[in-house]
């Protein structure tokens, strides 16, 4: 039986089951996911937990001993087995079959790992354990949906953030689970019950680090490409969060594309700045900026941000340090560099 992970203790209330399939890449809430099994478990005497990994060289015949062996501490045991996407291979498929006339009322197993593939799902190991158990597939949560999680975890931490401000933790994060609890944990620790205004989160998470993405921006705005590169050099080494920067440029650079697309229809500069709420002490470079690039030009950069948040959203293996090398490069000699694309 399929269940979304916000579903799971509402199920876990009626009753524990055998078996419960836990995949999918988003890290959070198959963290979560499993600990809620773990407290409920423990709960109704479930004391003794067995944690074992599917590695290469794995004996799947060990989990006859694990569900055979008697315990010292407990009667009942929880057996947690991870296995890379649900690829448990011949072996594996013959043990889970025979595992299914051992499952008994004191042992439950729940099976763990990353996003499967339709494939498996079909297999016929995982449809005998699905019939018996929980499947518990785990998404990623974007969009309007990360708004919405967004505002319930934080009313679950007694915040009382103003929807401003729960708006810029959506862009901030980006979908991000992990780094926007985190960033909700520590404001739960000083704000709780307290009202935050988006102005103080935005003080906040934007000055995480000695360089601030908005002394990046301003030097990318005046064109200052050296200057540029050492901010991002520094944001690096004190280990800021990609997204944070990923989304402030993104913010820019579109507001940018906007601002430079009214211009060429003609409406006045300090229309233009008026309208978009530019800072008077900011003013001149976005003038700067505005006068250097071309409407193509910020399309190629809007582009280019774009492949680095499809990257960070698929938790793709790369830096994307060296992808804001090459923004920082667009922003400078994007002339010579007309057409270029970051690779997806």
């Amino acid at each position: 039986m399929r269940v979304y992970a916000n579903q799971l203790p509402n199920h876990l209330s009626k009753g524990l089951k055998p078996v419960y399939l836990v995949f999918g890449d988003e890290p959070l809430q198959k963290v979560e996911a499993i600990q809620v099994i773990r407290d409920s478990a423990k709960a109704q005497g479930f004391d003794e937990r067995l944690s074992l990994t599917a590695d290469p060289q794995f004996d799947w015949y060990s989990l006859f001993d694990a569900f055979n062996s008697l315990s010292l501490f407990s009667s009942r045991k929880l057996i947690e087995l991870e296995v890379d996407k649900g690829k448990v291979g011949q072996t594996g498929a013959k043990v889970l079959n025979e595992l299914l006339g051992l499952f008994n009322p004191d042992t439950i197993l729940v099976l763990h790992g990353g996003k499967l593939d339709a494939a498996t799902t079909k297999a016929k190991w995982f449809k005998n354990l699905d019939a018996q158990g929980l499947y518990v597939p785990i998404y990623p949560i974007e969009g309007d949906n990360f708004g919405r999680w967004l505002a319930q975890r934080a009313q679950q931490s007694q915040l009382m953030i103003e929807p401003q401000g729960l708006t810029l933790l959506a862009e901030f994060y980006a979908g991000n689970l992990l780094a926007a609890a985190q960033e909700l944990d520590k404001l739960a620790i000083s704000f709780r019950g307290q009202a935050i205004t988006s102005d103080y989160l935005q003080r906040i998470l934007l000055n995480q680090s000695r360089f601030s993405v908005f002394q990046l921006v301003d030097e990318l705005l005046l064109g200052n490409i050296d200057n540029a590169l050492k901010v991002l050099i520094s944001l690096q080494r004190e280990g800021l969060e990609p997204n944070i920067v990923n989304w402030a440029l993104s913010r820019e650079v579109l507001q940018l594309l906007e601002m430079k697309e009214q211009l060429d229809a003609q409406v006045p500069l300090n229309q233009i700045l008026n309208e978009k709420k530019v800072w008077k002490n900011r003013q001149a470079m976005v003038t700067s900026a505005l006068n250097r690039l071309s409407v193509e030009q910020f399309e190629t950069l809007v582009d280019a941000l774009q492949t680095i948040d499809i990257k960070l959203k698929s938790n793709s293996h790369f830096n994307p340090y060296s992808d804001f090398c090459h923004v920082v490069m667009l922003f400078g000699f994007a002339a010579q560099l007309k057409g270029y694309r970051l690779s997806a």
